[in-house]
């Protein structure tokens, strides 16, 4: 405490994460093998130096002895341990309240990062300082949520090339995304419905006017104008276990919500892919994101068929509910 070497200080950039495995079956059966699968692509990936900040939400001792592994390897330099499942907002707080770097990107624990992912994130906060929030992913499920300020700088900013329309992103970016969070084609073009898709360039550099929950960058400027993350009364919770008063901060401060236009970062979910040698199960052998057709995971039970049902899967999100709270918050 009273000294400290030259070499020890943070690094610029801190990339933060939250684990959450209670236990390895059932549910979770493949979650660790899909969090090996996150660090792995995240560090061979990611073309600049970071320090990896972990909260482990309550996970079992598998997993924390598999966390306390990797930090004795040098892969995590920040790693805390909680009894408690604080949710994914409180141990959100915790981490963009203490991560040191004046970059900071939060990624869910079931994230595949692709290479340059962090590159191509930086040249869209370089053009857009007024962005808050960047994900290094397009999609168009989020438009519109938490984007007043994206909407009002848009439309008052002479500098900027702006496109709109409803097709403008790649048909095969969207049905990757779709698939990797287990909808349905009418699920997700439920959520499509009169969202247009919005392309603004600056300088050579262009974003989509959005962003997602489960990976996203931002930097301490912006950290420190939104203050801390206290939600103002329960309304505020999006679900059980998330509120987005980080979105609704930075938009209530002036930041804009941005994505980049490359597919760089997908999103794991809970079972491990078919095929997991390179990118080869997110990406053809022709470098093109593979076609909807050819299956990126394993074919489904019929379990999974069953579940694609939405009545059935909102008896589940219920029982799922009620059971976790009754496990593990009680």
């Amino acid at each position: 405490m009273k000294w400290l070497q030259p070499t020890s200080q943070p690094r610029r950039i801190t990339v933060t994460t939250i684990v959450h495995i209670p236990e390895v079956k059932d549910f979770w059966a493949d979650s660790l093998e899909v969090l090996k699968l996150c660090f792995q692509s995240l560090h061979e990936n990611t073309g600049q130096p970071f320090d990896l900040m972990v909260v482990d939400n309550g996970s079992c001792r598998e997993v924390c002895e598999f966390l306390l592994q990797r930090q004795a390897e040098g892969q995590i330099q920040f790693l805390t341990f909680s009894s408690y499942n604080l949710r994914k907002i409180g141990a959100l707080k915790l981490l963009l309240a203490s991560a040191p770097g004046e970059i900071i990107s939060y990624t869910d624990s079931d994230v595949y990062f692709l290479p340059g992912w962090l590159d191509a994130t930086l040249k869209v906060f370089e053009a857009f300082p007024e962005a808050g929030q960047v994900t290094a992913l397009p999609t168009a499920d989020r438009i519109g949520q938490f984007t007043a300020s994206t909407m009002k700088g848009i439309a008052s900013d002479p500098s900027l090339s702006v496109k709109r329309g409803y097709n403008l992103l790649p048909e095969l970016f969207k049905e990757a995304h779709r698939n990797s969070i287990g909808k349905s084609k009418q699920q997700y073009a439920e959520t499509l419905t009169g969202k247009e898709e919005i392309l603004i360039s600056r300088n050579g550099v262009s974003a989509y006017a959005s962003a997602q929950d489960f990976q996203f960058t931002t930097s301490r400027r912006v950290l420190d104008a939104i203050g801390p993350l206290i939600m103002k009364n329960n309304s505020e919770y999006f679900d059980p276990l998330y509120s987005p008063v980080f979105e609704a901060r930075a938009d209530e401060k002036g930041f804009w919500r941005l994505a980049t236009t490359d597919y760089l970062i997908h999103h794991i979910g809970n079972r491990m892919p078919a095929s997991v040698e390179g990118s080869a199960w997110i990406f053809g052998e022709s470098g093109h994101l593979a076609p909807p057709s050819k299956p990126v995971v394993r074919h489904p039970s019929l379990k999974a068929r069953l579940t694609q049902s939405p009545k059935v899967r909102r008896l589940l999100k219920r029982i799922n509910t009620w059971s976790y709270s009754l496990l593990y918050e009680t």
